[in-house]
């Protein structure tokens, strides 16, 4: 490097160190980038770093030679260098190339990316309005429905129970952050106990919803009656979070529902009064309607002429049709009241055939008409459980009615039996006549209380139009049916349905209607009445079979023949003054029994200690012989202590049956 300037040496020593470290500098830089480099230029950035080397070898080397005397080609070297440079600046051009021509595609994809995503984000924008406009449509809607709802409607916490939703009925506005007892009942604790139960821990219990009432204030401090509808709001892990109250104003259903439960207090007292006055009416017809009949029996059982005869059968018929009558009304009244019952006994058909034929056929034959009966064997005779007094009842409406209402021709009258079970008979009566008929029309309502056909009917052939309601009743009560054919002018059909158990029962009863003949040994009988013309009723029937008759006006008087003589058997009236019967069986029965808890100050001590003396221990037969005829006096008698009952208009075979009876009871009570 001789005659080169001292400052060129300088020069060129400082750029050759320049671009040294500017090459060094480069490979560094391109070893770190280098895992950042796309991988379809990695080739090409490997040529370019061992080209950098190159140029940094061939630097070093340049400087040895300039430093050295050693020798070597310089223009192999700088033409070395200069085909590197080439290349190197080549690939550095067509690196560029690429990456510009990568960008241009990326910013040409990047357009069309942001334009697309543009056209989207403008999409989900128009969506988005489009829901918040439905929503606030939505939200309106409920806004509208909820003030629409003339009931308080709100929703409540269960936490905190403040109520976080309301409608204007609620009556809330401008009352928040209020819990529900405070704003419903203006009450600081919640409502509790079976009678005001709180909806939200009535909801907690079951998790369903609840209808409860309450007792609420009105938005001017009032009370109310209010029906309360709970419905729980649970959260996604099924947690109860809220409920629902809609509430109704039920005060004037309350108040009509008590004014509905006076109404019943109200009817129940005027049906109590109406059935009482019924049976006080009953009672005082029936007394003297017992003297009539009884009387007029004697009277028939005595040497008459036939117009006397006559007279006399004509008053016992009229008066049988007015007893009949009392009955009609008393039945209707039970039934319509729903205390009428059924009693169950054996009996036969036969039975209620042979106790209605007789009578019945003397009513028809009066008329010139022909009654005829046809019923099959095996019905008359199949034993049956149920209330054959109440199915003759029936009958003799239905015959009665057919005889009434036919003036020429004749009434039949046919049953049959089927068994639509081995246990289980079903009885069909058809009554058939060819009398006055009824109109088609007319068919439900002859079935009705005191309904006919017309007016003209009740005229001409009597009646109060209760017989056929009370028969469609009783066949109901026994589960059966009544329902009618007819044409006018040629007759009507009548078929009464109605269903009885078989008696299974091996050993032979009879019922009450099949009383064989009594004989007694001449007895002496008290007779208590407050009637005298009932006592000398009783004691000339008495009479007849030799017994010996004490008369008694009253309970009083009965207790004081009692102290004075031993009796065999009392028959004692029930309503009578100052000392019914009851109460005076209550007496003679504390005797007995040594029970000084029912005296009382209406009879003196010194006259039951008589009593006690006279009668001794003995049960004495005590028989009701009263003209209360419904089912709850008679058990009322037996109650009190009664042996038996006898109701007004009584026979005189009814009475030494009932004697006969209640001597046998009273024998194996001493017994």
């Amino acid at each position: 490097m001789q005659g080169i300037p001292s400052i060129t040496l300088i020069l060129f020593i400082l750029m050759v160190g320049v671009g040294l470290v500017l090459l060094i500098t480069s490979t560094r830089t391109s070893r770190q980038v280098h895992s950042l480099v796309p991988h379809q230029y990695i080739r090409r950035w490997h040529v370019l770093t061992l080209l950098m080397y190159f140029f940094s070898a061939a630097y070093g080397i340049y400087i040895i030679l300039l430093l050295t005397d050693w020798h070597f080609p310089e223009e192999l070297l700088i033409c070395s260098v200069f085909l590197a440079g080439a290349i190197f600046v080549y690939g550095v051009i067509d690196l560029a190339r690429m990456t510009i021509e990568n960008l241009h595609d990326n910013a040409v994809n990047l357009e069309q990316r942001i334009t697309l995503r543009t056209e989207e984000l403008i999409a989900s924008n128009s969506e988005l309005e489009t829901s918040r406009q439905k929503l606030y449509e939505k939200n309106i809607f409920l806004e509208n429905v909820l003030e629409s709802l003339t009931h308080p409607f709100y929703v409540i916490d269960v936490n905190s129970r403040e109520i976080v939703i309301y409608n204007k009925a609620a009556g809330f506005t401008g009352k928040p952050g209020k819990t529900c007892h405070e704003l419903t009942h203006d009450s600081s604790l919640p409502c509790c106990g079976s009678e005001h139960p709180c909806t939200i821990e009535e909801i907690r219990k079951t998790g369903k919803p609840v209808l409860l009432e309450h007792l609420h204030k009105d938005p001017e401090g009032k009370n109310i009656f209010v029906e309360v509808r709970g419905y729980p709001i649970f959260d996604k892990n099924g947690k109860l979070t809220q409920i629902i109250e809609y509430v109704q104003d039920i005060t004037d259903r309350k108040k009509a529902e008590e004014r509905l439960i006076q109404a019943k207090l109200e009817a129940e007292r005027a049906n109590k009064a109406k059935n009482d006055f019924l049976a006080n009416v009953s009672h005082e017809i029936r007394t003297p309607m017992n003297a009539i009949l009884g009387m007029t029996d004697l009277a028939l059982a005595t040497e008459l002429t036939e117009n006397q005869r006559k007279y006399l059968e004509t008053v016992k018929g009229s008066s049988d049709l007015l007893l009949n009558l009392i009955n009609d009304i008393l039945d209707f009244s039970k039934i319509e009241a729903g205390h009428f019952q059924l009693d169950k006994r054996s009996f036969t058909f036969a039975d209620i055939i042979g106790s209605i034929l007789p009578a019945m056929k003397h009513s028809a034959e009066e008329k010139g008409i022909t009654l005829s009966v046809d019923a099959s064997d095996k019905l008359c005779e199949e034993k049956l459980i149920g209330d054959d007094l109440r199915v003759q009842q029936v009958l003799n409406n239905l015959i009665g009615n057919g005889i009434k209402f036919t003036d020429k021709g004749s009434v039949s009258v046919r049953c049959i039996c089927h068994e639509p079970t081995e246990d289980e008979v079903k009885v069909e009566c058809s009554i058939t006549d060819t009398g006055i008929g009824i109109e088609q029309g007319f068919f439900d309502e002859i079935f009705e209380s005191f309904r006919q056909v017309n007016t003209s009917i009740s005229r001409l052939h009597g009646g109060t139009g209760l017989g056929l309601a009370i028969s469609k009743l009783l066949a109901e009560l026994m589960g059966g049916t009544i329902h009618v054919e007819s044409e006018m002018g040629k007759g009507s059909r009548f078929t009464f349905v109605c269903r009885f158990m078989k008696d299974r029962r091996s050993q032979d009863r009879s019922n009450e209607g099949d009383r064989e003949e009594v004989i007694l040994a001449p007895l002496k009988v008290l007779v208590v009445d407050d009637i005298s013309a009932n006592r000398d009723l009783v004691r000339m029937m008495l009479e007849q079979d030799n017994h010996s008759v004490d008369e008694a006006a009253s309970g009083l008087e009965a207790l004081e023949r009692l102290a004075e003589s031993a009796y065999d058997v009392v028959l004692m009236d029930i309503q009578m003054p100052i000392l019914d019967g009851l109460q005076t069986t209550g007496y003679i029965r504390s005797l007995e029994n040594y029970d000084a808890s029912k005296l009382n100050s209406l009879v003196s001590p010194e006259l039951l200690e008589k009593i006690a003396l006279c009668q001794g221990k003995k049960h004495l037969p005590l028989l009701a012989l009263t003209a209360r005829a419904t089912s709850d006096d008679r058990e009322k008698c037996f109650t009190a202590g009664m042996d038996g009952y006898i109701s007004k208009p009584f026979r005189k075979d009814e009475i030494i049956h009932e004697m006969s009876r209640a001597l046998h009871t009273a024998t194996e009570k001493v017994q």
